[in-house]
Parts: structure tokens; C-alpha cells; sequence
């Protein structure tokens, strides 16, 4: 009795496992370079966002910060969705970074900026390759 039962068991496992789906094969569907700014001449927080489309996802491979001028004080960090992407240079980053469907947030937190009277811009360069989900 204990023999057929653990056929019985085996069996219906190996049926179940067959009928399950993966999530989905990912097909190349092209290169996306995007620039998000931040106009400020003074710290807090500043706020975009970045949307993956329906059916695809992202796989972050670069992430810059850049300063139009000559900034005095601190860029403080950058963040998408608070997963912390840059920290003036202070946590490392672990690239790939994937990001599915939806929309996602894009923040820069500032400390103190002060650039001899010019406007100040901050840009966040966010490079990558966006997929398509095949079924």
C-alpha cells in the first residue's frame, strides 16, 4: 500500500509540474536612453517618472547624475522606486537593475546646492534595454 502510494503521489507531481507556464520568454525590442531634469537652486527632494510599457520590462544598465554648472555643496542620492541608484558615489551600485510594466518613481534628494548665482539643472541619464514579454 505505502509502494502505491507514492506512485500515485509521483505521478500527479510529475503532471503538475508539467502544466505549469514560466513567466514569459523576454524577445529584444530595443535601446532607451532616458534623460530626466531637475531644475533647482536649492535642496529637498525632486520628483518624475519613468513608465515601462504594457508587455515589457526594463533591465537598467547605467544610471548617471550629472550637474550643469559648477554646484557648491552636495548632490545627495537618486532613487527609482527608493531602491537608491547613486549616493555621490558612496554605494555601489549592482547593475542590472529591472524594472517591469508601470510606472516608476524617480527621485533626487539634494542637501544644499549653491552655483554662484547660475541656475542650477540636474539631469539623471538612465540608459537601458527594453524587452518585450513573449508568452
Amino acid at each position: 500500500m505505502k509502494n502505491i502510494t507514492t506512485i500515485i503521489l509521483f505521478t500527479l507531481l510529475a503532471f503538475a509540474s508539467l502544466n505549469t507556464k514560466a513567466q514569459g520568454d523576454l524577445q529584444f525590442n530595443q535601446v532607451r536612453f532616458e534623460s530626466i531634469t531637475f531644475p533647482t537652486n536649492s535642496g529637498g527632494t525632486k520628483v518624475d517618472t519613468l513608465f515601462v510599457p504594457q508587455g515589457k520590462v526594463l533591465k537598467i544598465t547605467s544610471i548617471t547624475g550629472l550637474e550643469s554648472s559648477r554646484v557648491y555643496g552636495e548632490i545627495g542620492e537618486h532613487a527609482i522606486n527608493d531602491y537608491a541608484v547613486s549616493n555621490s558615489g558612496v554605494i555601489p551600485v549592482k547593475y542590472p537593475i529591472w524594472l517591469p510594466a508601470g510606472a516608476h518613481i524617480v527621485k533626487s534628494r539634494y542637501s544644499y546646492i549653491y552655483a554662484a548665482g547660475n541656475p542650477v539643472v540636474v539631469t539623471i541619464s538612465i540608459s537601458g534595454i527594453e524587452f518585450n514579454v513573449v508568452q
